[in-house]
């Protein structure tokens, strides 16, 4: 029994001495890795504190630039809006008076008042009513936010890059403010042309990722017409059409029309406008001549001036595949190519 209790302890210290061995190779290896991760660790503060100290001058220079832009904007839109506010503030107190007034001539009973107040009260009320529909067409405003850019790979052109400033337009009216995508940034209210039926003028979408819209918007003068959007696939096969018919006889200014029509477009889609005289009156469209190359709107989308040949003598239905024409830019033979005008367009997004 003493034997066999001796050979047991045998086998015993036999495991507890390669336990040992193990165990001291094994702290070994534990406090090389230590080592390396601490010069790891030292070697990259020392790395970071070199490259952060030869670069200090640029990061101080480009906050500068950077706040400079984000207060020239808020220097720009903040009076506009204060200004919306303070017109519909004054335009509520003049419409409470109106409605004294109103108010006293409906209650009177003395006819000899009412007309000689009948004249004045009716057209002053029109005024009031041409101001409310001017406000009520709501305030556009930016508000530029800052981008800072994931890559840190590197840092030199990562500090060079850092001027990554997204603008997002938005519509505040009664009910809601509404995000925008200003596709024609670029397009100052300089010229205009005729709707006459014979093109559809617009947009070539060229996308990261998909758009989604919920309305077109278009600074034109409709008096009355019908005003049509067509979203074509990337082969110019119509996959979606809306249309409002607009009725606006008594304005002589160019106004925005949006088209409500909720859609998702991809990479090489178009959105186009289209509209036609309605016997008596020609429809107008802002405009200008002046870009027509592949233009940066941000990250995700770039936009190139389309227009198409629209046959009068048919519908346009979903599946017809347009006419689209292309500009001297992109055609290989200029005599056959026009230039393409840069339509006033704003998404709803």
């Amino acid at each position: 029994m003493a034997q066999e209790a001796k050979t047991k302890f045998d086998s015993s210290m036999q495991r507890l001495l390669s336990m040992k061995e193990k165990l001291e190779a094994l702290l070994n290896m534990t406090q090389m890795a230590y080592q390396k991760h601490q010069q790891a660790c030292v070697q990259s503060k020392t790395d970071i504190e070199k490259i952060m100290s030869n670069f200090q001058n640029l990061i101080e220079t480009q906050k500068k630039q950077l706040i400079t832009k984000i207060d020239s904007n808020n220097t720009k839109y903040e009076p506009v809006i204060k200004q919306q506010q303070e017109d519909i503030d004054e335009q509520l107190k003049t419409v409470l008076i109106r409605i004294l007034l109103t108010k006293q001539m409906c209650d009177t009973s003395n006819l000899h008042q009412i007309i000689k107040m009948k004249g004045d009260l009716i057209i002053y009320n029109e005024l009031i009513e041409e101001q409310y529909e001017q406000l009520m067409e709501g305030c556009m405003f930016d508000i530029m936010r800052f981008v800072p850019d994931d890559t840190l790979s590197q840092i030199k052109e990562l500090l060079e890059k850092l001027d990554n400033i997204s603008v997002e337009s938005f519509l505040t009216d009664r009910s809601h403010i509404q995000p925008l995508l200003k596709v024609s940034d670029v397009c100052d209210d300089d010229d205009y042309i005729a709707l006459d039926g014979t093109y559809a003028y617009g947009y070539r979408f060229y996308l990261t990722v998909p758009l989604k819209f919920q309305a077109v918007r278009v600074k034109s003068k409709l008096v009355d017409n019908d005003l049509s959007i067509y979203i074509l696939n990337s082969n110019d096969i119509v996959i979606q059409t809306e249309t409002i018919h607009v009725n606006n006889r008594n304005s002589e200014v160019f106004k925005w029309f949006a088209i409500p029509i909720t859609c998702e477009i991809e990479n090489n889609y178009s959105i186009l406008v289209w509209a036609k005289s309605n016997g008596q009156e020609t429809p107008l469209i802002i405009c200008n001549f002046e870009d027509h190359n592949l233009r940066r709107i941000n990250q995700n989308v770039s936009v190139r001036n389309e227009h198409a040949l629209i046959d009068t003598s048919q519908s346009v239905e979903i599946g017809m595949k347009l006419n689209v024409l292309y500009d001297a830019l992109s055609n290989n033979d200029p005599d056959l190519a026009e230039t393409v005008p840069c339509i006033k367009m704003i998404l709803d997004i």
